[in-house]
């Protein structure tokens, strides 16, 4: 799965949950259910996703796992901010914000909560999200969700005419050069490009 072989992990997987016993191991059956959907999230299949990821409502009712809840939650939020269905997205979001997690998983959804803000260009909102989230040391001490906000950030701030933009651009940058994070170099050659294309047009080519 982690190494992108999603043909077999996904058998696999299905093969789990079929041999589950949702009400004698939820927790196997969720897990199993989190994970088939998240393959079909990577590979675009947002709405197989969804519908793979609403077979673990009913057993979440029976469970008090956090974890559990707020991967279930994400996948589905994700799934409506992948489909323009903001409304739901902001719902599953907060879902997942309203569980008591710690700190790697309130940050990640505040971002993604920031992010669907942004979809609806509404960067203010989302700058209010996203520059707290910058003063907290267990952030700015983790590179992958650092990085993440200050490149959110950073396009915020040129999409309200921050002079600030940039400096938080580059230095997302900087840090997933430094450690090599191709999935985060996407996000940020991204948001430059569209910095670029409106202050120097020939470097965002």
């Amino acid at each position: 799965f982690k190494n992108g072989q999603y043909d077999s992990s996904y058998y696999y997987f299905d093969k789990a949950k079929l041999a589950c016993n949702p009400q004698k191991n939820p927790l196997q059956f969720i897990y199993s259910i989190s994970n088939l959907a998240t393959i079909q999230q990577n590979q675009g299949d947002f709405s197989g996703s969804e519908t793979t990821a609403m077979e673990a409502m009913p057993v979440l009712e029976t469970t008090t796992n956090q974890n559990s809840k707020w991967n279930i939650y994400t996948i589905l939020g994700n799934n409506y901010l992948n489909t323009f269905d903001y409304d739901n997205a902001l719902y599953y979001y907060n879902k997942a914000l309203d569980l008591k997690t710690d700190q790697y998983h309130n940050t990640g959804i505040l971002n993604n909560i920031a992010l669907t803000y942004m979809e609806q260009e509404e960067y203010h909102r989302a700058i209010q999200i996203l520059y707290p989230l910058t003063l907290i040391k267990g952030v700015s001490n983790d590179a992958v969700a650092y990085s993440r906000v200050i490149n959110n950030l950073g396009y915020c701030y040129f999409k309200t005419d921050n002079p600030k933009a940039l400096v938080y651009l580059n230095q997302a940058l900087k840090i997933r050069k430094k450690n090599k994070d191709d999935w985060g170099l996407n996000s940020s050659y991204f948001h430059l490009h569209f910095f670029y294309a409106q202050s120097n047009p020939i470097l965002a080519t």
